[in-house]
């Protein structure tokens, strides 16, 4: 079975999609046998991504697949080495499926009391349903300054759960990178994507974390 990482948000609009795609790019360079499943098959979104980076000749090349369902999902993924599952934008009983196969849930969040109390409402939902909260990872997306960094940081802290130290700002970079088929690592600015970089291995470490406690393969950067 490959490690599976999974990707939810209460909503849309906060990072989650290009974490997940940002976070399969960081693998595929590093030669990690890595499959993005978009779990949305309403609007595919990951899906489109990938088809203007293939026509945009983008390298590494990313395997993304559409799936109905979580099992289909895992299903596709079973010859790779690691799943990332991109939810779709809402809360249902699909979520808490995709949470119990997953080694780490990764929660993207904006730095609004309006982004972070619907947030911490769902992992604290994933807790009452046995998901163990070591497995849970807040990520703060579209942040605009540090001090509201730090004010929202504090915010989940203090609900107890895990905070990724580095945050995704709002830039308009990640978005043209995006549209061009590219990640939050392949912008045309080195600071832009070494602050993407920092997040995605952040996440990665955390992934390290969960696996190295289980009888399988952590994932090592080159």
């Amino acid at each position: 079975m490959p490690i599976v990482v999974t990707f939810v948000s209460q909503k849309g609009g906060v990072g989650k999609s290009t974490l997940a795609r940002s976070v399969a790019v960081v693998l595929a360079r590093a030669r990690v046998n890595v499959l993005v499943a978009d779990c949305d098959d309403q609007q595919s979104t990951a899906v489109k991504w990938n088809d203007v980076r293939a026509k945009n000749q983008r390298a590494p090349a990313i395997d993304v697949v559409s799936a109905r369902s979580v099992v289909e999902a895992i299903a596709h993924a079973e010859t790779f080495d690691v799943a990332v599952l991109d939810m779709p934008c809402r809360v249902n009983r699909a979520t808490l499926d995709a949470a119990r196969q997953s080694h780490v849930i990764v929660q993207p969040t904006g730095p609004t009391l309006d982004d972070l109390y619907p947030s911490e409402l769902l992992f604290h939902g994933l807790v009452a349903a046995g998901i163990p909260k070591e497995r849970l990872l807040f990520v703060l997306c579209r942040t605009l300054a540090k001090g509201e960094e730090e004010a929202a940081r504090e915010y989940l802290h203090h609900a107890a759960f895990d905070v990724l130290p580095q945050a995704l700002p709002e830039k308009l970079g990640y978005r043209e990178a995006l549209n061009r088929g590219g990640s939050a690592i392949e912008t045309d600015d080195d600071l832009l994507n070494c602050e993407a970089d920092a997040v995605m291995h952040g996440i990665l470490r955390k992934v390290n974390d969960v696996v190295d406690r289980l009888p399988a393969p952590s994932l090592q950067r080159e």
